[in-house]
């Protein structure tokens, strides 16, 4: 599939650090794809200018997702990819922005607990996937759409031509 991502934000900066060099790229987005989808490829990638911070980064490559369609019985089960950044860039491995610093920021005279305020975040993601000729889907799950204290996310399929289209929206909102 052709991927085309975008991050604004603090989101921006960690894409930034971690996509600077373009030769490690492709090989940085082949090996987060590959926890999920062993012998993922990424080919291609090109992306907006990182220097100018004031444009969101933006980033567009090819992608094999080997195993991400397979035969169950007499059915295909498609396992859509995740994001691959989620989860993954920042500090430790975490998706916060750098929470484990927080405190340095608000010091008091008497402290019992921390305070540690996860940053607010949103992903959106909208997959086409091309259907072979003669295969269509028997059913599309219902679309979902969830509301809490913590966040959103909402989930959208649909069939147009000889395409399933599915859009995918969260947001995660900072709490203490």
């Amino acid at each position: 599939g052709t991927v085309r991502a975008t991050a604004g934000g603090d989101r921006s900066m960690v894409c930034r650090s971690t996509f600077q060099k373009p030769e490690y790229r492709a090989k940085i987005l082949s090996r987060l794809y590959g926890r999920h989808h062993q012998g993922a490829d990424v080919v291609g990638v090109t992306s907006s200018d990182l220097k100018d911070l004031n444009a969101p980064v933006s980033l567009r490559y090819s992608v094999d997702l080997p195993g991400c369609l397979r035969r169950s019985g007499d059915e295909f089960v498609l396992e859509l990819p995740e994001e691959p950044l989620r989860g993954v860039l920042g500090y430790g491995g975490k998706d916060e922005l750098f929470p484990e610093h927080f405190t340095v920021y608000a010091p008091g005279a008497k402290r019992e607990h921390d305070v540690v305020l996860p940053a607010a975040w949103q992903h959106s993601a909208h997959y086409e996937i091309g259907l072979p000729e003669g295969l269509a889907p028997a059913a599309l799950p219902a679309d979902v759409k969830l509301e809490g204290e913590f966040g959103r996310l909402a989930i959208a399929r649909k069939i147009e031509g000889r395409k399933l289209m599915v859009d995918k929206s969260q947001i995660g909102r900072a709490h203490v």
